[in-house]
């Protein structure tokens, strides 16, 4: 499982000059909240564990950035900040990097969104045997003009920019990447290059650059003053999704009776294809789990805990994932003195929903949750949201319910 993502941050901004003046583009603010702190809030849903910054203008601003952050605790994530001495483009950036770098690891620019899951790039990118991997998005909408002249003269690049019915295909910026292709270059003395023209260019004839096709949605703040200007609109298209809510024993695996070890944990089926067609269809997935076997001291939190990295890791693998998990460790019985409490956390009351919709900001109006108990739908109709009992496949009733909403 690819765990870290390096964005390029180093730009500056010269097309947003008015702006870019005094900010650098990746720390724009859009509702009260940085461009770049949108990114790193979908890495890590999608189970990012380390970013890396490769910042050369405005270096200050950014280290203010990733110190306010860390301040407040609002990531998991580690965040770790390369400022470069003198520009190096967006190839010398990452040959200047190299050292921080694992094998294979996801390459973001920090003034562009595409909303993709990452983990299905993953799965088909195939990286172990590539150099490179690019999302590219249909742009039918852009003129030949937009692309750099590079893309549009290399033959190669044609095939890799362009679909049968010759339909132009723009770079996504979101790559991943295999750290050989960076380590051919670090014996040579650092100058400014460019990642695209330079170095996927100079490695073209080994076959081993893919690109995987998206039709997805797209935002790229510092094209043109003209689409910033439409950014706000597009971005919270983005990110103002609804949330499908998950039981988790009982509904994504089989109750066992206080399921804690993952020897007695098996998915029920069309469970994770299920997951994937949320996650394809423009939909937050949060499990909201009453776990009183810790109250009950049956099992520890991070039992829990090991068990959901391996459920994540499961639904990695699958091209699948979960934006939040949250579980209750209350009950008002519970053995264990510092869980006996009648918790807002527990089902059926909506603490955890509300944790949720505090993180996520989900668009409630299409919001629901399935579970296998009445306390499940008594925390739907609590939430004001619609509450539904998990049917034996849960891939055609998630289905069913989107096509309703």
């Amino acid at each position: 499982m690819i765990k870290q993502c390096l964005i390029l941050c180093g730009g500056y901004g010269s097309r947003l000059k008015s702006i870019t003046k005094k900010i650098p583009k990746p720390l724009i603010k859009y509702f009260g909240k940085e461009f770049l702190n949108y990114i790193i809030d979908n890495l890590e849903n999608q189970g990012i564990k380390e970013v890396i910054l490769l910042t050369y203008y405005k270096n200050n601003l950014f280290k203010s950035f990733a110190k306010k952050i860390k301040k407040f605790k609002k990531k998991k994530i580690k965040i770790k900040i390369i400022c470069e001495k003198k520009k190096l483009g967006t190839g010398g950036a990452l040959i200047n990097s190299v050292k921080h770098q694992e094998n294979c690891f996801f390459l973001l620019n920090g003034d562009t969104f595409f909303d993709i899951n990452l983990r299905e790039f993953q799965k088909i990118s195939k990286i172990e045997n590539n150099l490179v991997s690019i999302a590219t998005i249909n742009s039918i909408n852009y003129l030949k003009r937009t692309l750099p002249n590079y893309l549009v003269k290399n033959e190669i690049l044609k095939k890799i920019y362009y679909s049968n019915s010759k339909k132009i295909k723009k770079n996504g910026g979101i790559y991943i990447v295999n750290k050989k292709i960076i380590k051919k270059y670090i014996n040579r003395k650092i100058i400014f290059c460019d990642f695209d023209k330079d170095i996927i260019t100079d490695n073209l004839k080994t076959n081993k650059i893919k690109s995987i096709f998206y039709d997805k949605k797209f935002v790229d703040i510092g094209e043109s003053f003209k689409v910033y200007k439409k950014s706000s609109k597009i971005l919270y298209d983005i990110i103002k999704k609804p949330c499908c809510f998950l039981d988790r024993d009982g509904v994504i695996n089989y109750d066992k009776g206080y399921t804690y070890k993952i020897k007695d944990f098996v998915f029920k089926p069309k469970v994770k294809e299920a997951i994937k067609y949320l996650n394809d269809n423009n939909y937050y997935i949060s499990i909201v789990s009453n776990q009183s076997g810790i109250a009950r001291g049956y099992y520890k939190i991070n039992d829990v805990h090991l068990l959901h990295k391996y459920l994540l890791r499961q639904l990695y693998n699958f091209g699948a994932y979960i934006d939040k998990i949250y579980f209750s460790p209350f009950h008002p019985h519970g053995k264990i003195l510092k869980y006996r409490k009648n918790s807002n956390l527990r089902k059926p009351k909506i603490g955890m929903l509300k944790l949720s919709q505090k993180e996520l900001n989900f668009d409630k109006s299409k919001t629901f949750l399935i579970g296998d108990a009445d306390s499940d739908i008594q925390a739907a109709k609590n939430f004001k949201i619609k509450g539904y009992l998990v049917k034996k496949n849960l891939l055609e009733q998630v289905k069913e319910i989107i096509n309703k909403n």
